[in-house]
């Protein structure tokens, strides 16, 4: 790809984005949610120490707090998603 295609291409995409960034992150934000609520329901569905079953409480969390580089090099949910399928 020449560099000409590649700063029409460029515009394009950020042309698209900014006429359209609403949707996406709207789209994006349903998409996060449905696997936050299907990882919960895989993980038993609620909390492990106080059984806690609200979702909108529930979150991720890594055993002895090893998760710092973790959390740098994934991208959450959907992550653990692909790491944990069904």
């Amino acid at each position: 790809m020449s560099a000409v295609s590649k700063d029409k291409s460029w515009a394009y995409k950020r042309k698209y984005y900014l006429k359209n960034k609403h949707f996406l992150h709207a789209k994006n934000s349903e998409r996060v949610r449905k696997a936050r609520l299907e990882l919960i329901s895989e993980f038993g569905g609620r909390c492990t120490y106080c059984g806690e079953r609200d979702p909108v409480v529930l979150d991720f969390d890594h055993i002895d707090d090893g998760g710092t580089k973790h959390r740098k090099q994934h991208n959450g949910t959907i992550w653990l998603v692909k790491k944990y399928p069904k």
